[in-house]
């Protein structure tokens, strides 16, 4: 299904450091052609935090439109360095 503009939904992510929650990175519904592709990312990315054991939260908003790009890095970008 395609996304309407209006709609697209962004997940932030924050992990545990210490003792702060603090933002690791975001997948921006944006970078998706798809729902499905965006949820499939977000299931993806829970499910490589859980196998890594790191602490975090996952918060869901939608993106109001012209918002500007979040500044941390992508969940590809992130994925990266837990290999």
């Amino acid at each position: 299904m395609e996304i309407d503009e209006t709609r697209r939904k962004v997940c932030l992510v924050r992990v545990l450091d210490g003792d702060d929650w603090v933002a690791a990175f975001v997948i921006d519904g944006r970078d998706y052609d798809t729902v499905e592709d965006y949820e499939r990312a977000v299931t993806e990315a829970a499910r490589a935090i859980d196998k890594h054991w790191i602490p975090a939260e996952f918060e869901t908003s939608y993106i109001r439109p012209g918002e500007p790009r979040f500044p941390q890095p992508t969940w590809e970008k992130y994925r990266k360095s837990l290999e």
